[in-house]
């Protein structure tokens, strides 16, 4: 999986939290306090990205994230290290 594939995983469930903006052209620096999304909104947007992903991460690790490149990085980087388990 890429990155961009992760980050197209977050704009699909922005968008569900935010049907408003289903046609905003989301870039990979923005902060999801832009859209008005609260602690709860990014938990969401969190939890159903990692759900289609069959990712487990404490969301106590996700706690600090406050822009879709954050998330994408770590989400990302968590995928890279499960599939380094998987293979060794």
């Amino acid at each position: 999986m890429l990155k961009e594939d992760i980050f197209q995983l977050v704009i699909h469930h922005t968008r569900d939290m935010f049907p408003e903006l289903s046609s905003h052209a989301f870039l990979y620096s923005e902060e999801f306090r832009h859209f008005g999304a609260s602690s709860i909104d990014r938990a969401v947007i969190i939890a159903g990205t990692l759900e289609d992903l069959s990712l487990h991460v404490p969301l106590a690790e996700l706690f600090e994230v406050q822009s879709i490149s954050e998330l994408v990085d770590l989400i990302y980087k968590k995928h890279v290290a499960t599939l380094d388990k998987s293979i060794n």
